[in-house]
């Protein structure tokens, strides 16, 4: 059975020009972090577009250590097939200018929580370029920065 939709929660937060979207995109720790924090519903596009605010420029993408995507106040999201493979390409091309980015995922609810875990399945299956991190604990995501990079998340 070929699905033309998959249903996750993407835990990522952007905050676009003239409008704020349900991800919001912060730096901190000089711009070696980005944060990431999703709230209601996140869609495909939503996730496209901290995509973009994150990979704006190489400078940016050369800087980063980690990205801390907090998803607990998320409740649904849609995503489809083609918006997810274009965020995977969008991730491995960022990896391909810095290798060494870690990601640590948040989540709430049990259903983002699975989505999430699904997400980093689907990222081994498409060789997904960086270590991946899934928990509901903010505190526990944070250390475990902490003990990838040496970065004390601020």
């Amino acid at each position: 059975m070929v699905c033309d939709k998959i249903i996750l929660v993407i835990l990522r937060k952007v905050r676009c020009q003239g409008g704020s979207m349900p991800i919001d995109v912060t730096y901190s720790n000089q711009g070696a972090g980005v944060i990431l924090v999703g709230r209601e519903t996140v869609t495909g596009p939503d996730l496209l577009q901290a995509d973009d605010v994150m990979y704006e420029s190489e400078e940016k993408i050369k800087k980063m250590r980690f990205i801390l995507s907090d998803y607990t106040r998320v409740t649904a999201t849609t995503l489809e097939q083609a918006e997810l493979t274009l965020s995977i390409q969008k991730d491995k091309a960022a990896a391909r200018i810095n290798p060494d980015i870690v990601i640590a995922v948040v989540t709430g609810k049990e259903i983002t929580y699975g989505v999430s875990r699904m997400w980093q399945i689907l990222g081994e299956i498409h060789e997904y370029p960086w270590k991946e991190f899934t928990t509901r604990s903010l505190s526990e995501a944070k250390n475990w920065i902490t003990e990838q990079t040496g970065l004390e998340v601020i």
